[in-house]
């Protein structure tokens, strides 16, 4: 038995420190959300710092572990495909003017990562990760592509499961899903619906047969609309799509008074978008209010006997 931490051995200090970064993320919503979805598409749909980068990586390496709750997506060594691919804007490598990095996942994935288990890390010739399997299968490799790189050089391989981190173009996402067939995969996208969106709205969101509301976004549409909404709301569509939604608010990092200070100063709509992730009518984009999925019931499931008089 140990009895004070100057017996604990030098090595597993080493080990403890390694995991310290994995540790560290506080979970929020997306998490949960994250935890609790089996949908092959999710789309995550929140409000500026919210965490969800930070949480969807940690989600994608508790399956690397092998410890995640839904039991398909976590990596086992039998598992023959092997590769995940992360998709931005940006490669690892890459700088704007000034030197300024805008690709973010692949420092956050280090963060939590224990770095112990890589095996071979990014050069500029290869984005790439190369991770020891802890579960003692073959090796594991995370791929890092931006959008700007031509479609068709990203085709003809299979990949394991593939996360984008917000909006590509419909071309980039359309030639995603093939990639997916082999293993049975599935595709993260997250994002805050800024004024530049095209297509997510009416392909990911409107065509969702689930949607994950955080409390956050329940109090909020309770407020202005006067309707309460579900954690979790089952839409009578037969998709293999869910949403997730969260507000900047669901980040527990972030001082509530804070938030309500930096965000009081803009107006109605740029709020919506920004703290909460709502989508808006902009730019000419229609993200219209009526949607037959929320607002509309069967009459016959739910009046079999014919609408009561009263």
């Amino acid at each position: 038995m140990i009895e004070s931490f100057n017996e604990i051995p030098e090595e597993d200090i080493q080990t403890y420190n390694e995991w310290a970064g994995y540790f560290s993320l506080k979970p929020n919503f997306v998490k949960w959300a994250l935890s609790k979805c089996d949908k092959k598409v999710i789309g995550v749909f929140s409000g500026n710092q919210c965490g969800k980068n930070a949480n969807i990586e940690r989600d994608y390496i508790d399956r690397i572990l092998g410890i995640h709750p839904i039991e398909e997506k976590n990596m086992r060594p039998n598992t023959p495909i092997r590769v995940l691919r992360f998709a931005s804007q940006t490669l690892p490598t890459e700088s704007e003017a000034g030197g300024e990095i805008r690709n973010t996942m692949y420092p956050q994935f280090k963060k939590f990562f224990p770095s112990y288990l890589i095996k071979k890390d990014i050069t500029a010739r290869r984005p790439a990760i190369t991770i020891r399997d802890p579960q003692l299968g073959g090796d594991i490799v995370i791929e890092f592509v931006s959008y700007n790189q031509e479609v068709q050089s990203q085709a003809g391989h299979q990949r394991w499961s593939i996360y984008l981190d917000e909006e590509p173009p419909l071309s980039f996402f359309e030639e995603q899903i093939p990639r997916l067939l082999a293993s049975n995969g599935d595709l993260i996208i997250g994002m805050t619906p800024t004024e530049n969106l095209t297509w997510t709205y009416e392909n990911i969101f409107e065509r969702a047969s689930e949607i994950y509301n955080s409390p956050t976004i329940i109090k909020y549409l309770k407020k202005r609309d006067g309707i309460t909404h579900k954690v979790k709301e089952v839409m009578d569509r037969n998709t293999n799509i869910a949403v997730i939604r969260a507000a900047s608010d669901d980040n527990p990092t972030l001082d509530i008074n804070v938030i309500e200070e930096k965000y009081s100063g803009l107006d109605d709509v740029t709020r919506e978008i920004r703290r909460y992730g709502i989508f808006h009518q902009i730019s000419g984009v229609i993200y219209k209010e009526y949607d037959p999925g929320i607002h509309f019931i069967s009459r016959n499931k739910y009046f079999p006997e014919g609408i009561p008089h009263t």
